[in-house]
């Protein structure tokens, strides 16, 4: 669970420290006052999606920073300096390259897009295809692997077969 989120230069945050409890937890203010940019900071360290440089800048200046701290005492940081996107996880550096979250980061954080739902999307698997929440469903109970597992069981079967009636 998160407990901690630090926010350094990101949009209308210059220096934004949240703690988190368990349960439930809302982030309340005025409008104007970054709530959005909070849940959009969240989003950038989690999905490492492109997103337009006067977006994610701070309004202020400065090197954007995002980190979140979780309830095992894992830290993971996102850093954007000089067109290079860095992560840290516990103090080791990570650069992150293309869209991809590297595969440390993606362990320390063990959140999946299936864990969360942003302002003003559909609610979850509502406006999918079929296929969409077909691929969701086998992903959840790990159909996939199950599938796998009795295709290579049955082509197993069919190679000692063949093999015992030479």
């Amino acid at each position: 669970m998160l407990k901690v989120l630090k926010i350094f230069n990101f949009q209308s945050h210059v220096e934004t420290s949240l703690k988190f409890t368990t349960g439930l937890n809302a982030i309340v203010g005025i409008t104007g006052s970054g709530k959005s940019a909070i849940m959009r900071a969240i989003r950038w360290v989690l999905e490492n999606r492109p997103i337009k440089e006067d977006i994610y800048q701070s309004w202020h200046g400065g090197t954007p920073s995002v980190a979140m701290t979780f309830e095992d005492g894992t830290t993971v940081e996102r850093k954007r300096e000089n067109k290079k996107n860095t992560y840290t996880v516990n103090g080791v550096v990570n650069e992150a390259f293309r869209l991809d979250v590297p595969n440390t980061v993606r362990a320390a954080l063990n959140i999946e897009p299936v864990n969360y739902q942003w302002q003003k999307e559909q609610f979850y698997m509502v406006g999918d295809s079929p296929g969409e929440v077909a691929k969701k469903l086998n992903m959840a109970v790990a159909l996939t692997d199950i599938d796998t597992s009795v295709s290579n069981i049955n082509s197993m079967l069919r190679d000692n077969t063949r093999d015992n009636n030479r």
